[in-house]
């Protein structure tokens, strides 16, 4: 038998579910939101990540020449990924493609209510 390693983030959990507080934001199964989500992943914390993408940065992904929209989908595809490289870029996380505890920190959020769209610090 071989065994393979698990990649670092293995370490983190996924982010399978989400917290409400004041905003919206993923999480794991434990409400943890220092968790990870990379593309081919398909949970409700992807939903919460498209809902942030397509709310908090859709007409700016639209100026720049973005040319899908995010759908709220869970399926964390090619176009997620796309959108949030794009945004981990312009809030300075490191560009790769993978949903982190430093992107979730850099970018924005929703409160649900009225699309107000905020940092966590």
């Amino acid at each position: 038998m071989v065994l393979l390693a698990e990649p670092a983030a293995a370490a983190v959990p996924v982010c399978t579910s989400y917290v409400r507080t004041s905003i919206y934001r993923p999480s794991s199964s434990t409400g943890d939101y220092r968790c990870w989500m990379q593309r081919g992943h398909r949970t409700d914390g992807v939903i919460i990540l498209q809902e942030a993408i397509r709310v908090c940065y859709g007409a700016w992904l639209r100026s720049i020449g973005f040319p899908q929209e995010v759908k709220s989908d869970g399926d964390f595809g090619p176009i997620t990924e796309d959108a949030l490289r794009r945004i981990q870029k312009l809030e300075g996380a490191a560009v790769d493609g993978v949903f982190g505890i430093d992107t979730s920190y850099r970018m924005l959020w929703f409160n649900g209510r009225d699309a107000n769209c905020r940092h966590v610090y």
